[in-house]
């Protein structure tokens, strides 16, 4: 009879574990949902990135071959020009034998024309110059900020392994910097380097059951817990002190706290562990 009840028991037990692995392995499968869904936003903002940049481009491009326009049209009006002044220097020729007064003054008109001319092509061409030098260097400065892009949205997309308290987590870069001033925020952010384990974890030095909890705010914004016993809270809020998140430390104190004095329990965070 006891063999019978204690068999009982262990298939009853083993259906409970049954249950919860199923029901860890449903939870796998949604933040594997939330996971894809992120990075396609990510790749869709980066695609239009790169479609606004295009067009920049093209419009660079096209402003490049009015310049070219302009210049042809300069340039040919220089050559009528040289033409005409090459006219009036047959006439001058032709009316040297008479030397009069109205030839005089014909000569200086051209004599002045000319010197209009001339600083008029020299004003042109340096604005041409110096136009040209601006779009070059408006050109060096959209492909530095489209460069710069692709690293941002490169580096945001990366996968993290952590080792938290001997528990194992694996998320992204920019779930961990969801929040820029907390210590996660900054530890990501990319202005440390982050000493790894040898399989390219890196260890954070506290309790691995509630990080899940912690890391599942990074991700919904939202406080997903276990039912919340006392001493569950104030684990929470340790925690949520360290990592400096003021904002889950004001949804745990918002959050309502179940009866008892038991310490409460966290094992469905287990499926974040390796």
């Amino acid at each position: 009879c006891s063999r019978f009840l204690s068999l009982s028991a262990m298939e009853e037990s083993l259906k409970n574990v049954l249950e919860n692995v199923q029901k860890e392995v449903s939870a796998l499968e949604n933040a594997k949902k939330e996971h894809n869904a992120v990075v396609a936003a990510q790749q869709a903002n980066l695609q239009a990135q790169r479609d606004r940049l295009q067009r920049e481009k093209e419009e660079l491009q096209q402003a490049w071959v009015k310049l070219e326009q302009e210049k042809q049209c300069v340039t040919k009006n220089a050559h009528q020009l040289e033409t005409n002044v090459q006219q009036l220097d047959k006439k001058q020729a032709e009316w040297q034998a008479q030397k009069t007064a109205e030839e005089r003054l014909l000569v200086e008109r051209r004599v002045k024309e000319e010197k209009q001319f001339k600083h008029e092509r020299e004003k042109q061409t340096k604005a041409l110059q110096e136009t040209l030098s601006n779009m070059k260097q408006e050109v060096a400065v959209l492909e530095e900020k489209r460069k710069h892009l692709e690293r941002t949205v490169g580096d945001l997309g990366e996968v993290v392994s952590l080792d938290v308290g001997g528990y194992r987590y694996r998320t992204t870069r920019s779930t961990l910097t969801q929040f820029p001033d907390s210590m996660l925020g900054a530890m990501f952010s990319g202005r440390h380097e982050l000493p790894t384990q040898s399989d390219g974890a890196v260890f954070v030095d506290r309790n691995g059951q509630y990080f899940g909890i912690i890391l599942d705010y990074l991700r919904t914004k939202k406080l997903i817990t276990p039912p919340l016993t006392p001493h569950l809270r104030k684990a929470l809020l340790l925690e949520a002190d360290f990592f400096s998140l003021e904002s889950l430390k004001k949804e745990i104190r918002a959050a309502k706290v179940e009866g008892g004095r038991g310490r409460g329990t966290v094992k469905s965070y287990s499926l974040y562990s390796s």
